[in-house]
């Protein structure tokens, strides 16, 4: 009989400190909540507050634009919404943003290069974001196969390229979609400070918590896939290694929430044409701020080579 008490004595304190933590973490994570609001973000956060001049500028370059609201249905029915600016181009730079991220703050100063070059933009608002419907975030799983409903949509409004542009979680869904989305329509996927899945990811913010994540994990991705239905073990480097679509990748070498190692595995195990750029002492989601000019010229010129091979393979 001591043996059975001890048993269930045991079995209620791995209930009670690792089982109920781990269904809670789950559901935290995937709940949606508002985000930080531009202006806190750029003025209040000690790590965008140095760029804080540029992004204002660069985000009222882009209201002197005007946005356009737009909205479009995912394949699972759920309706998403955006902002369309109409440059007049057959060309559109489409921007999938972070978790519970603004998509100004992730993208004002892209948006404003990508406009400089002839594109029009559209700033999607991903799944379980305020606009935007969905009961839940699912980190990038869900929302990468939201991105080729956008990109249906920009075929509708009369776009014959695209190139998609995703950061942190907004960078794995691009990372996700590129194994499904059409190369003759999207020319180039931009995956910046990417993680290799979620499953690592949150392995990491359990461990900065001081949380026993090699007990808590399998139970997170057990409620996550019971409750959420997402398996948060699907890696971007098992779908970039079907790729057809040329990725230029992203990472800052100071980036503390997401390891510059997982943008490499990424880069690595992409099939499809490539380039990495590291951005010398950039943090998270800042490597656009921070090395600009240097990125810019690296993209352009690996987004122009590919659509001067495709131009060479339509000519022949």
């Amino acid at each position: 009989m001591v043996f059975v008490y001890v048993a269930l004595v045991i079995t209620g304190l791995y209930i009670i400190f690792i089982v109920a933590p781990s269904a809670v973490a789950a559901w935290r994570v995937m709940t949606p909540r508002p985000g930080i609001p531009f202006e806190e973000v750029i003025s209040k956060d000690p790590r965008f507050r140095i760029y804080e001049t540029r992004i204002r500028n660069a985000k009222s370059f882009l209201d002197g634009i005007g946005p356009e609201e737009v909205s479009c249905v995912s394949g699972d029915g759920t309706r998403l919404c955006g902002y369309y600016y109409d440059n007049g181009s057959d060309k559109t730079a489409l921007f999938v943003h972070g978790y519970r991220a603004d998509p100004f703050v992730c993208f004002s100063l892209q948006g404003e290069y990508f406009a400089a070059k002839g594109y029009n933009l559209l700033f999607a608002i991903q799944r379980g974001h305020p606009g935007s419907g969905g009961k839940h975030v699912t980190l990038g799983l869900k929302e990468s196969s939201d991105i080729p409903a956008w990109t249906g949509f920009l075929k509708d409004r009369g776009s014959r390229s695209a190139v998609v542009y995703g950061v942190s979680m907004g960078g794995f869904a691009a990372a996700l979609a590129t194994a499904e989305l059409d190369p003759s329509f999207v020319k180039t996927a931009v995956i910046d400070c990417a993680y290799t899945s979620p499953y690592d990811q949150l392995m990491r913010d359990c461990k900065k918590r001081r949380l026993p994540e090699r007990l808590m994990m399998p139970f997170v991705a057990l409620f996550s896939k019971l409750f959420f239905g997402v398996d948060i073990k699907q890696s971007a480097p098992e779908s970039l290694g079907r790729s057809k679509i040329p990725a230029f990748f992203i990472h800052g070498s100071a980036d503390s929430t997401v390891p510059p190692d997982d943008g490499e595995k990424n880069f690595h195990a992409c099939a499809s044409t490539k380039r990495f750029y590291i951005a010398n002492g950039a943090e998270h989601v800042l490597s656009f701020a921070k090395c600009g000019d240097d990125i810019q010229a690296s993209l352009s010129d690996f987004i122009e080579k590919q659509y001067r091979n495709i131009q060479t393979e339509n000519s022949i």
